[in-house]
């Protein structure tokens, strides 16, 4: 048991420091975009770390962070204390445990959007949200090297065409064209679909696959390559990451997702 927790620990870290390095700078804008948050009730679902929930609790907004994962919530409370108006509570985004119209914003940032069943978890954000409220989300636009995990995607198929690197419909394809179908259809009007773009830098340019390395090993293809295969893989992806340096060799991946606004009916 307390190797299950610690494991589940040691993810929660790697992911706050690595993988909120992407995803947050899309939480930024996300929040630009709803401002004022003054006094508004949001829910954050699919909450992760709590990154974006804590950014909205510092604009002023009482902030519900909701997340399947009891390791992500005990890290998600632990950077609300000091907002006594938001908090953190374990929840299945498919089947939100509140009444209905209760909150101003529902937001997931790369969170509901990542599963199949995100049309059930869109259908619950708009039931949570009162009319005239908003609805916010993000996910990567899965084009070119839209962000480090996809780089590695590119590279790992140059290498093993025939292996999968995550599982298929991890990362379900969207279009601007449709997210705004599946907010429409889920009750949503006056749809506002764009592509967003943050940059995005590792630590250290000259030691990026190494820093990467921890994070790509959550992905089952690539945490199963013996040491050869990572090896001459790693090899390629260095030069990929390479490709998007600057003339002082300071590593700048233009990272992508869609960002998509909308008001309930």
């Amino acid at each position: 048991m307390t190797s299950t927790k610690n494991s589940a620990l040691n993810g929660t870290n790697l992911y706050e420091r690595m993988g909120e390095r992407t995803t947050q700078p899309f939480a930024v804008q996300l929040l630009d975009e709803l401002e004022p948050l003054t006094d508004l009730s949001v829910i954050d679902v699919a909450a992760g770390t709590g990154g974006l929930a804590e950014a909205a609790s510092e604009r002023g907004a009482s902030v519900l962070a909701v997340d399947l994962a009891p390791a992500m919530i005990e890290r998600t409370g632990e950077r609300l204390q000091k907002y006594p108006r938001s908090s953190a509570r374990i929840m299945n985004f498919v089947a939100l445990d509140m009444a209905d119209g209760i909150y101003d914003v529902a937001i997931s940032n790369f969170g509901i959007l990542a599963y199949p069943t995100w049309k059930s978890g869109l259908d619950e954000m708009v039931r949570v949200v009162r009319p005239g409220g908003s609805i916010a989300l993000t996910m990567w636009t899965n084009r070119d090297d839209c962000s480090p995990a996809h780089l590695l995607h590119r590279v790992f198929r140059q290498h093993f065409p025939n292996r999968d690197l995550w599982p298929p419909g991890l990362f379900p394809m969207f279009s601007p064209a449709s997210l705004e179908e599946g907010l429409l259809e889920a009750g949503c009007v006056d749809v506002r679909a764009q592509t967003s773009e943050a940059d995005w830098s590792p630590f250290s340019s000259v030691d990026v696959v190494d820093e990467c390395d921890p994070m790509f090993r959550s992905f089952p293809g690539y945490a199963g390559l013996d040491d050869i295969e990572r090896s001459n893989l790693q090899r390629t992806l260095k030069a990929a990451f390479d490709a998007y340096a600057d003339v002082g060799g300071v590593i700048h991946l233009p990272t992508r997702a869609y960002m998509v606004v909308a008001k309930k009916a």
